[in-house]
């Protein structure tokens, strides 16, 4: 039996209340013998993360006909799902959940991130890396009990380094707040490190980008 281990919660950017298709189930596909991608979205945010697939008896994703081989019903399940390739059937460690067979219509994610890398390459861009958890603590303390988590962040460049300046200030409904970026990691100052451009390149020219 074919497994799949899904290495971040991407449960948070499904729309679990929706009833289209594409907005509660993520679609997958194997990229190699062992990995793979799986994308999600709930028609505001989208993300693409990796998989690990052991005992793979799925078809490489080709993608030549720009339709997802396979879809992971998400709002319902682990981390680690196993595949009934026969039955064409995905469950998690007791139950079955539904069927892997693509059978809805998805956005067009080339399209996406081709769009996206074509607005970013035609402007300055500056990198902010940060505590996303201690972002969403600020947000919380500084909007009213109940209300959307909605702030703004006023960034300060620096004209010589060209970099962001400490101490960001926070806006939010319900007070301001300060909060700091936190400093890149090492790894992503190594000349094999891919930055967010590239990323964005090989998913508007990759192959398994439907």
């Amino acid at each position: 039996m074919t497994t799949i281990t899904i290495n971040s919660n991407i449960k948070n950017v499904l729309d679990k209340e929706s009833s289209r298709y594409a907005l509660g189930k993520a679609p997958f596909c194997a990229t190699s013998e062992t990995t793979g991608k799986v994308f999600a979205t709930n028609g505001k945010a989208i993300s693409v993360t990796p998989i690990d697939i052991k005992d793979n008896k799925l078809e490489l994703y080709d993608c030549k006909n720009g339709i997802p081989s396979h879809v992971v019903p998400t709002t319902k399940s682990k981390r680690n799902l196993y595949l009934d390739t026969e039955s064409e059937t995905i469950k998690n460690d007791k139950h079955v959940i539904d069927s892997y067979k693509y059978e809805g219509r998805f956005p067009k994610m080339r399209d996406v991130f081709s769009g996206c890398l074509e607005t970013q390459r035609a402007k300055r861009t500056i990198d902010l890396t940060i505590d996303a958890k201690l972002l969403l603590d600020m947000a919380t303390a500084i909007t009213p009990f109940g209300d959307n988590r909605i702030i703004t962040l006023q960034l300060a460049i620096d004209d010589d380094t060209k970099e962001i300046v400490d101490s960001i200030p926070v806006d939010g409904k319900n007070g301001l707040g300060i909060i700091m970026p936190c400093r890149a990691d090492k790894e992503k100052k190594s000349i094999n490190y891919n930055t967010i451009n590239d990323q964005l390149s090989e998913l508007a020219n990759s192959p398994y980008a439907f």
